[in-house]
């Protein structure tokens, strides 16, 4: 129905004297309503997650006779979940070569290596992802590759910062290095922040949303999200990642914070990634996870 039809519909449905709609009341609620409504949202998440041991099992039909069952009898899960976070658009194809391929970011008079480390040398790169969509961040590489992960850091921390080249992260936690010295291939992309300085326009106005929820409202009207995007690189590095040899190396993703987020999405989406380590990110009432050497606290799960 036509906007001016609707407001016509409206305007019949009001008797002279009237000031409400048939069958409607005066909305009356004291609270702010945005906070009011984000009350309303928490309430239904609480419920929602209480239900879920009831009605999950509703919702998957695991095969576990072996590994080729489990992942065909839960392709549906994936996809839903891929729906979700907006992970919806097919990366590009091997048969692009020419944008497939990690980037080395150098220019005349710079070199890509920014730094080397105890038998690994760090670059700057860029990989594409999608049509329009690219990946930029650092690529560790080993003088001897054993394995390949992608290692993804906070959405407050810039790539450097999390390899310990610049300030900032605490020491313990860049675990980046420590792989690409025990012989892994690490990407570690860069994140959408959570600052603010470029969230607007300046032939327009800026507000102060943090980039994240500044791109987010823009891309859920078309059933994207940024949490999908940045997923979405993290998968075009595993396709990399699976051309460098025959047979493929052994590839796993690691994240803290916003990037231990995206490492759990990524590894529940995509049956070649065969181990996730985590931590700084925990889900309400989520279930307890196996913990395997890493620092207190931090959850590890193993394929």
């Amino acid at each position: 129905m036509r906007p001016i039809s609707i407001l016509l519909t409206m305007a019949l449905a009001l008797r002279a004297g009237d000031s409400v709609l048939p069958g409607t009341s005066p909305l009356t609620i004291a609270q702010p309503l945005d906070e009011a409504m984000v009350d309303g949202i928490h309430r239904y998440c609480d419920r929602a997650t209480a239900s879920a041991r009831q009605t999950r099992e509703r919702k998957w039909r695991r095969d576990f006779a072996n590994a080729k069952a489990y992942e065909a009898s839960t392709a549906g899960n994936r996809a839903r979940l891929a729906t979700m976070i907006g992970a919806v658009d097919p990366r590009l194809p091997a048969g692009r070569p020419r944008h497939y391929r990690f980037e080395m970011l150098e220019s005349l008079g710079s070199s890509s290596a920014v730094a080397t480390g105890k038998g690994f040398t760090v670059h700057a790169v860029r990989w594409q992802a999608l049509d329009g969509l690219t990946a930029e961040g650092l690529l560790l590489k080993p003088d001897r590759i054993r394995a390949a992960a992608v290692v993804i850091p906070d959405a407050d921390w810039t790539p450097e910062m999390f390899v310990g080249l610049a300030g900032g992260v605490p020491e313990q936690t860049r675990f980046a290095a420590r792989l690409a010295a025990a012989g892994v291939l690490v990407a570690v992309p860069a994140l959408i922040s959570r600052r603010d300085e470029w969230s607007g326009n300046p032939a327009v106005t800026f507000t102060n949303q943090p980039h994240r929820e500044f791109l987010y409202r823009q891309a859920f009207e078309m059933g994207r999200h940024p949490i999908g995007y940045e997923v979405q690189r993290v998968l075009a590095a595993v396709d990399l990642f699976e051309r460098l040899a025959t047979p493929p190396l052994p590839v796993g993703v690691a994240g803290v914070g916003e990037g231990a987020l995206l490492a759990l999405y990524a590894g529940a989406l995509d049956p070649r990634i065969r181990s996730v380590w985590v931590s700084g990110y925990y889900v309400k009432g989520g279930p307890k996870v196996s913990h395997h050497g890493g620092a207190k606290g931090d959850h590890c799960g193993r394929r």
